[in-house]
């Protein structure tokens, strides 16, 4: 038991993670353009976000699952796509509070390029905001990947997977009740551990900030 549960800890943990970073490197790169930029890019790209965010994350899984046949790395790139959205929103906020501030001005009296004064400068002042979100995304692809494979989508039928673990265990919970609960604790337990750090992460870079 503990040695399935173990092995179930790989496919369960490095699709959230992969998820967690690929979206927020989407928003890093989305949002400073249209926080930074604005005029038509911001309008483009806030389009394209309400667009997104209008798609149930959830249900769109399940269907183009359903669909194509996704495996778990077709699935785990597709919620990259659909993470996305909030995290640029979330990002072209802080640049936009950013922006005008003082040290930006200075840059650009310096003739620094955009690209320079976007990524070098006003990304690193949004940095624990970026991270506190990454931390909460990283906890909440971890619980939508589980439910995901509970339901059969991403993983095949036998996989050492947490999700699909509980999935498996339900047929035996009688005879061996660990099966099922093991895996459901760890993911919930798992899932607050990365957002009790995702929150003293983001105070200990806001107090780096401040001093």
């Amino acid at each position: 038991m503990l040695l399935v549960t173990l092995a179930g800890t790989g496919s369960a943990v490095a699709g959230p993670v992969v998820i967690a970073v690929g979206s927020m490197v989407l928003a890093i790169l989305f949002g400073t353009l249209a926080g930074y930029l604005r005029g038509s890019i911001d309008w483009l790209v806030g389009r394209v976000v309400d667009i997104l965010l209008a798609l149930p994350i959830m249900l769109v899984a399940i269907v183009v699952a359903g669909i194509f046949g996704a495996g778990y790395w077709v699935t785990v790139f597709m919620l990259v796509a659909l993470f996305a959205p909030s995290d640029i929103r979330i990002v072209r906020a802080g640049v936009t509070e950013q922006a005008p501030r003082p040290y930006v001005e200075a840059a650009q009296m310096l003739s620094l390029s955009p690209a320079r004064i976007m990524y070098r400068h006003i990304v690193p002042n949004v940095w624990p905001l970026i991270m506190t979100n990454l931390m909460l995304n990283l906890a909440i692809a971890l619980v939508t990947l589980s439910s995901l494979s509970f339901l059969g989508i991403g993983v095949a039928p036998g996989t050492p997977d947490w999700g699909r673990q509980i999935t498996d265990g339900r047929g035996i919970m009688g005879d061996n009740p660990a099966m099922m609960v093991v895996p459901a604790v760890l993911i919930v337990l798992v899932a607050m551990a990365i957002n009790v750090l995702g929150d003293h992460m983001g105070e200990r870079l806001r107090e780096r900030g401040l001093q």
